[in-house]
């Protein structure tokens, strides 16, 4: 990746030489499959890739691509004869030599919206990456997927990442200005090859965990004219029994039970809150009285969750995202978006842009905005009996983020080098080659 180095230095050779770890494992080396050590798309995978689209015709395999950052230790090691840590991959020819410290890895997945099934296909060592030299390698990849016969449909992306955000989203071509409205966004690009849609979605589980810290580091949210409380999830959860003796409870048990939930339950911010506070306000608590709003943030925030991890397979009408409930589930979506888009910071000096509560909202927004069009434009009936989809996988799970995340535990997260991620990728790209073909 050509870089911007504003914070970087070239390191001195003799400094980079006495720092290097030499890795001479061969028992290692022989698990990794790849013919050469290099950086970038998987030899490996696109053959896969291409096989499966071979296998799936006529129909034609139509894919999510999946792209996140994770950070890196910054250390220098050799293997097989190259040299790791630095950045490398994406805008630099071949004989170009690393010469900046790499801090993050970027990695891209393919995801299929036909079957179940995915891929890690690419992978890039940066430091403080072009946006412009980014965009372009999106679009090679874009290019050789669909030339191997992958149509790619969507691209995931991490709103909180500087690198992968809604500037890199406009490089490539889509209109996600923050300080416009939301009927104003165009959440989608042309293909490099084709100039059909490849539309943008934005990690849902990194915005509500974002926006839940956000909201417990501000206390106070507006919707409208209202005003949401963070203080009133802490309050709920101090509520003893012996509190409520001048209240008019049939069954005090109730509130014991209701109360007991609320300290097990790990989600401070979801449905438990929300019904426990809804069950004190029903009862004319005084500090409840005015916890309507509030309470309604919550559920919106767990229905979200719901969305984020839903199955195809599920029985309840609001997560059975098919072509036979559209009367339920796109009212839901559209609901949220104008939800959302009333949410405001406080802070009425600070221009949208610079309000980090606005990148939320704007990806949550411009997020199921994708998603109603995906639907709209890719879903169909089989036939009118069955009301089956022909993309039975284009569900909201399968444009988490969380599919790359998962590829590593919390351990491995704080002691990844360059190289570590290296082989991890080799070795889990041969395991999904295996599920793949």
């Amino acid at each position: 990746m050509n870089n911007k180095n504003t914070n970087s230095t070239e390191p001195d050779p003799a400094t980079v030489e006495s720092c290097v770890v030499v890795d001479s494992s061969d028992e290692e080396a022989e698990t990794l499959n790849e013919p050469q050590i290099k950086i970038g798309l998987f030899n490996n995978a696109i053959n896969v890739l291409r096989a499966k689209s071979q296998s799936n015709k006529p129909q034609a395999t139509i894919c999510g691509l999946l792209i996140e950052e994770v950070k890196l230790v910054e250390k220098y090691e050799k293997y097989k004869g190259k040299l790791f840590g630095f950045t490398e991959g994406i805008g630099k020819g071949p004989s170009q030599e690393p010469t900046k410290m790499a801090s993050k890895a970027v990695i891209f997945m393919v995801i299929s919206h036909t079957e179940n099934w995915k891929i890690p296909v690419a992978q890039f060592f940066v430091h403080n990456p072009d946006i412009k030299h980014f965009s372009d390698t999106i679009e090679d990849a874009l290019n050789i997927l669909h030339d191997i016969g992958i149509y790619i449909i969507s691209l995931t992306l991490n709103c909180m990442s500087p690198h992968l955000s809604f500037v890199l989203a406009e490089e490539l071509g889509a209109e996600i200005d923050i300080s416009k409205p939301a009927d104003l966004m165009k959440p989608y690009f042309p293909h490099p090859k084709t100039l059909k849609r490849v539309y943008v979605i934005y990690d849902l589980d990194t915005i509500l965990e974002c926006l839940k810290n956000y909201w417990s580091s501000e206390r106070i949210i507006c919707h409208s004219n209202c005003i949401l409380y963070y203080g009133l999830c802490l309050d709920v959860k101090k509520v003893h029994e012996t509190d409520l003796g001048n209240y008019k409870i049939e069954n005090m048990c109730d509130w014991i039970i209701i109360r007991k939930r609320l300290l097990y339950d790990p989600e401070l911010l979801g449905k438990t809150t929300a019904d426990a506070m809804n069950y004190l306000r029903n009862l004319g608590h005084q500090d409840f009285k005015a916890s309507g709003p509030t309470i309604q943030f919550l559920k919106v925030l767990d229905l979200m969750s719901q969305i984020s991890r839903v199955n195809n397979k599920e029985k309840e009408l609001y997560l059975n995202l098919s072509k036979s409930n559209e009367k339920d589930w796109q009212p839901m979506f559209k609901n949220i978006m104008k939800y959302f888009g009333k949410l405001r910071s406080l802070n009425k000096g600070i221009p949208p842009h610079f309000c980090i509560l606005n990148t939320y909202i704007t990806g949550i927004i411009v997020t199921f905005q994708s998603f109603l069009e995906l639907f709209s434009n890719h879903v169909e009936y089989n036939s009118e009996e069955t009301k089956e989809t022909k993309l039975p996988y284009l569900i909201p799970p399968n444009f988490s983020l969380k599919h790359i995340r998962d590829m590593f535990n919390e351990t491995e997260l704080e002691q990844m080098t360059a190289l570590y991620v290296f082989k991890k990728i080799c070795r889990l790209a041969d395991q999904f080659h295996e599920i793949c073909i």
